[in-house]
């Protein structure tokens, strides 16, 4: 069985799209295995029929270099596949399979203490 973590629920903006992060620290499926897989996902918020759907900001993720002056990854994204940020339903969201690989995350201090850092960043 694959694993994720999900982020708490969020809006972006207001009223706005109610979002949240999946990470699958195992890859999402067997050809991602070990990468980490990072979505951001819409999930159904209480502004819904108030705003425009397909959600179509640019965005982006970043895993933290947790050292001082660290160099964090960064992937930028103008959602190129509306459907998956139509109204939710069962939306997968849009991200990266291999977003990162666990090799990768050993390089600097992306990983520390078991913990890595993501950040999201939503051009509105």
């Amino acid at each position: 069985r694959i694993r994720q973590i999900r982020s708490d629920k969020f809006y972006i903006s207001h009223p706005g799209h109610r979002m949240y992060l999946k990470a699958y620290l195992n890859g999402v499926n067997i050809t991602a295995s070990g990468c980490v897989s990072l979505f951001l996902a819409p999930t159904p918020g209480e502004h819904d029929s108030q705003i425009t759907w397909p959600f179509s900001q640019p965005f982006s993720l970043s895993i933290i270099d947790q050292q001082p002056q660290g160099k964090h990854l960064d992937i930028d994204y103008s959602p190129p596949y509306k459907e998956a940020f139509y109204r939710p339903t069962t939306s997968m969201g849009w991200g990266r399979l291999h977003f990162v690989s666990h090799n990768f995350l050993s390089t600097r201090c992306y990983l520390k203490n078991d913990c890595i850092i993501i950040k999201l960043v939503v051009s509105v």
